[in-house]
């Protein structure tokens, strides 16, 4: 089993941002001075609402390599890098139905936890971080599935 004591993802839940007052923004060409030539209204501007730092690897209790690196690009999907509206609640819910076979199937273990709440060496705490994680996931999914403008970002 390989644990990464150095994965660290950061789960954001985003709403689209509405404006109380009409704001203008500069103009994209660096070499013009004028100001105020887009409204606001134009871009999509986002707020967030939820976030989440994992500090464990949820991948952790999966040995197969391929199964990982499967269920790590579908989580991928959700960069920040990505526009909004190509990383809505539906991307999460697919790589959640997604983890969830991997866990039907069998192929994954359970891990230790990284920071236990005792040192106790004969008695080391383990759990499937994958099942943990996916839990975690509907939960946000659910609290969420209603409302208009969301998106969800990994960074």
């Amino acid at each position: 089993m390989t644990i990464s004591p150095h994965v660290q993802i950061r789960l954001s839940i985003w709403r689209e941002y509405s404006h109380h007052r009409q704001l203008l923004v500069a103009p994209r060409d660096r070499g013009s001075s004028r100001l105020g030539l887009g409204a606001a209204s134009d871009f999509s501007f986002q707020e967030e609402l939820y976030s989440w730092h994992l500090r464990e690897d949820p991948f952790a209790g999966i040995e197969d390599e391929d199964v990982r690196g499967r269920l790590q690009e579908k989580l991928h999907e959700l960069t920040v890098v990505k526009q909004p509206s190509e990383r809505p609640l539906a991307v999460l819910d697919a790589f959640v139905t997604a983890a969830e076979e991997v866990i039907a199937s069998g192929k994954t273990e359970l891990a230790p936890i990284m920071n236990p709440p005792h040192d106790d060496e004969n008695d080391p705490q383990k759990f499937n971080v994958l099942l943990a994680f996916v839990r975690h996931l509907k939960w946000l999914s659910r609290c969420f599935a209603n409302r208009p403008g969301i998106s969800v970002s990994i960074r």
